[in-house]
């Protein structure tokens, strides 16, 4: 941290790692080509954002960073051969949803959201362990993600399933004026 920034800083970014090894196959929903559950993938897209960076600074405004989110799940959403979406579902609703973008050599997770009526029910779990069942069907061996280290929720949740910290990046915004 630069002490003398301290009025910059928006994030403290905690990136996780995992090198898979026998992973137990899990039930995947990649609904990547589902038109149907588009809005409900880039509404938990929007809730993924609520202690990100951009949601956080002030000076970007809601309407942005919603706009920034509902970019980034289309980009997701029209690229399959980079990306994958897994959901979870409850009577054909959706209930959680993770994106991996993929590359020959790992997974890197990027957006994890649950629907906010189903909190504290095992959902971001079970799209843990369909990207885990997913890359190892593919050879992949190591998963990262990233995520800010006050989200101590999404912490506890990747530790809990056996990700290790590899490293903390202090993100600062400053703006012109």
């Amino acid at each position: 941290k630069i002490p003398e920034l301290k009025d910059f800083l928006v994030d403290e970014k905690v990136d996780y790692h995992i090198q898979l090894s026998s992973i137990s196959e899990a039930k995947v929903n990649n609904c990547i080509l589902d038109k149907s559950k588009y809005r409900d993938i880039e509404y938990l897209a929007i809730e993924s954002s609520h202690k990100s960076r951009f949601r956080v600074d002030s000076n970007i405004n809601d309407k942005k960073v919603d706009e920034l989110y509902k970019k980034w799940v289309e980009k997701t959403y029209n690229n399959p051969k980079e990306h994958n979406i897994y959901i979870t579902l409850e009577d054909e609703n959706v209930t959680g949803m993770l994106t991996v973008k993929l590359d020959s050599m790992k997974y890197i997770i990027e957006l994890v959201a649950v629907h906010p009526e189903f909190h504290r029910r095992g959902i971001g779990g079970e799209l843990l362990k369909m990207c885990f069942s997913d890359a190892s069907k593919n050879g992949i061996k190591t998963i990262e993600v990233t995520t800010q280290l006050e989200n101590i929720g999404a912490c506890k949740l990747y530790e809990k399933y056996g990700f290790r910290k590899k490293d903390i990046t202090y993100v600062y915004h400053a703006h012109k004026e």
